[in-house]
């Protein structure tokens, strides 16, 4: 069964070639390995070409910069396999990281096919070095659709789709929403809907690379504060409109808590990495406030809702008490 193994790539040419190798070098070869370079000006686009040249199971396909969503969008319109899978162009996966998800899926009768991800900091080659985490925590096995939609919700799966194998009829009428930073948790939500059966296999088989200053998810804007909000409230209107004989409404709220929770962390490392930006840190405030009067705070750990208190009352404390340490 051939296997689509698509890698959005976008000026990443200090680490483009581990990420290529790993691919290639899989134990599983029946691969149709879809790069989709997506307006690189850095050098990555000769290295695209260099790989795409030395195997013929590459396609490669060079498109003006249209962002993530739209490189994996672009990749999923080529793909022609029985599976899909996604590797980021800056992380690596492991040799058997395509058979062993290959054998999960075909043994349960799974749709979906999940691994563990490690989250390494390398600046370099993540070869060797040690994971800071690994994820997720939940107990490898099967787990039928509303398990896996229940375990979504109480974000003990991730919504990533790095780490997954997905049959790909799946995708039928799923895509990527394009313009978006929070990109993967949309599809999931839907993708894990459609299935009826989702397998987790023990091995932490993806190498998730976290040293990125300049990765899309390292800083705080109030654009990516928004884009986040507008994709909870998406999710939320998915799962009211979809879920609701499966989310119980104590777990539905819990999720709408996880945003101040979000908004809390945010703030945190605008203080911490000593912005002088006051007009973000207000918006960020007044967000803040706001849900916290919507939503309650209820299941918030006593450390956030300690912050909290301390934004609402004195935020000027939080540039000098370093309680997140």
């Amino acid at each position: 069964m051939l296997v689509s193994v698509i890698v959005p790539v976008y000026n990443v040419a200090p680490y483009l070639r581990e990420a290529l190798d790993s691919v290639v070098n899989q134990t599983y070869k029946e691969l149709e390995i879809i790069i989709v370079d997506d307006g690189s000006d850095d050098g990555s686009a000769s290295i695209c070409e260099e790989y795409a040249s030395s195997d013929p199971r590459i396609k490669l396909i060079h498109q003006a910069n249209n962002g993530l969503s739209g490189a994996r969008n672009t990749g999923l319109e080529s793909a022609t396999g029985d599976f899909v899978s996604f590797v980021d162009s800056d992380d690596s996966v492991s040799p058997v990281f395509i058979e062993n998800l290959v054998n999960a899926i075909n043994s349960a009768s799974a749709s979906i096919a999940i691994c563990r991800y490690s989250a390494i900091f390398a600046s370099g080659s993540m070869d060797g070095v040690a994971a800071s985490s690994v994820f997720p925590i939940i107990n490898a096995g099967l787990y039928y659709r509303h398990e896996a939609i229940k375990l979504l919700v109480d974000e003990k799966l991730s919504v990533n789709v790095c780490n997954k194998l997905f049959r790909r009829e799946l995708w039928s009428d799923v895509r990527f929403p394009e313009g978006h930073f929070y990109e993967d948790a949309e599809p999931e939500f839907k993708l894990v809907d459609k299935a009826e059966r989702v397998v987790l296999v023990d091995d932490a088989l993806y190498n998730y690379r976290q040293q990125r200053t300049d990765s899309i998810t390292s800083s705080v804007s109030l654009d990516k504060i928004n884009d986040c909000i507008s994709a909870h409230f998406r999710i939320s209107e998915f799962i009211r409109n979809n879920l609701s004989d499966i989310i119980p409404e104590s777990l539905y709220l819990k999720k709408h808590q996880r945003i101040l929770s979000f908004l809390i962390i945010s703030y945190i490392k605008l203080v911490k990495s000593g912005t002088k930006d006051k007009a973000l840190k207000r918006e960020i405030r007044a967000f803040i406030l706001k849900y916290k009067r919507e939503v309650g705070m209820k299941t918030l750990e006593p450390k956030a809702k300690l912050y909290y208190w301390i934004i609402k009352v004195c935020p000027g404390l939080m540039g000098i008490l370093r309680f997140w340490k």
